[in-house]
């Protein structure tokens, strides 16, 4: 690893769009000993469970889940999709989390009221007791 980096990173344009390129990805990653960060807003993985179990064979991956905004009204907002896709995010952390995927989930706050990140908060508690403190 020249110059001490052991990161390797895909974002924007979504990822996971590209199902079976990613699989690929990771699987020439897993060969190495880089540590892959897949940031994907996480709608797929809420939308599919079976995606998360795909993606925990994979042990020096790491999942970070972007939400859109605080909460649904934000969400639909920010992105121009309905908002149940926000859920959808959030069901994302619970299934990453029951396969045993390491991850996390970060927020765009520059767009949200501060009270509706502290409502947020509660949301990904009700997941996993610490998850909130990983935000």
């Amino acid at each position: 690893m020249k110059k001490g980096l052991n990161q390797l990173r895909i974002a924007g344009n979504e990822p996971t769009l590209g199902w079976n390129h990613l699989m690929k990805v990771l699987e020439l990653v897993s060969k190495t000993e880089f540590v892959f960060i897949l940031e994907t807003n996480g709608i797929l993985i809420g939308n599919d469970r079976k995606l998360a179990r795909q993606l925990s064979k994979f042990k020096n991956l790491h999942v970070r889940v972007s939400l859109k905004g605080t909460n649904r009204e934000e969400f639909a907002k920010l992105t121009g999709v309905k908002p149940k896709g926000f859920d959808l995010q959030l069901t994302a952390l619970q299934n990453l989390l029951e396969a045993g995927v390491s991850f996390n989930p970060a927020v765009m706050l520059s767009f949200s009221d501060p009270h509706n990140y502290e409502k947020l908060k509660q949301e990904p508690r009700e997941i996993h007791k610490k998850l909130p403190q990983y935000i």
